[in-house]
């Protein structure tokens, strides 16, 4: 059979040799969410007379049963927040090999409908940094489990709503005088940049 995910396909040496009959053959160790391809070949007279049947399939994508826990907050400031960053490894779809490869944290604006942006990291603590000051934000953390039998990502967060610490304001802008007379004076000016 073939792994066809990949531009540079190539052959897995499995092959099984039957007398006659009706045949049920279970391929063990894919990896999830892969393109494969196997050859099904009759063969009459030691070879002189073959032919074969091809049959594509994908594996279906595996999820971890257990999903990550939600991110604890180590420390924030207005502009960063320090995150402690939690999954569960080990036995994964019955195998023992499947660590953590990496971290992936999904972070948007609370309530505001944008595309999440992502980050990954392979350590913890990690740090969100570039933040906006008071503002609220919706973090969620996806662990990734990759090695020779493993490619699988685990079941996202619960979210986690962190709002950033408050900033002093910035001084107002364009401050003018617009009107004046003998008693009386205008001043106006812009709001401050945040």
């Amino acid at each position: 059979y073939y792994n066809t995910s990949s531009n540079a396909t190539k052959e897995i040496d499995h092959k099984y040799i039957f007398g006659k009959g009706n045949r049920l053959v279970t391929f063990y160790y894919l990896r999830p969410s892969t393109n494969y391809r196997i050859k099904i070949m009759a063969n009459v007279g030691h070879h002189l007379w073959t032919s074969s049947v091809t049959h594509d399939f994908t594996t279906e994508t595996e999820k971890m049963s257990q999903p990550c826990n939600t991110p604890s907050v180590a420390q924030k400031s207005t502009s960063s927040v320090d995150l402690t960053l939690y999954c569960p490894s080990g036995d994964v779809a019955n195998l023992n090999d499947c660590h953590i490869s990496h971290y992936s944290i999904k972070y948007r604006m609370h309530n505001s409908g944008n595309r999440f942006m992502k980050r990954d990291t392979t350590s913890s603590p990690f740090q969100l940094y570039s933040l906006l000051p008071f503002t609220s934000y919706e973090i969620r953390l996806t662990a990734v489990y990759d090695s020779i039998y493993c490619n699988i990502f685990s079941s996202p967060s619960p979210p986690l709503i962190i709002k950033t610490d408050p900033v002093a304001p910035t001084p107002p802008r364009n401050v003018r005088e617009t009107t004046r007379n003998a008693r009386d004076v205008v001043i106006e000016w812009n709001v401050p940049a945040y």
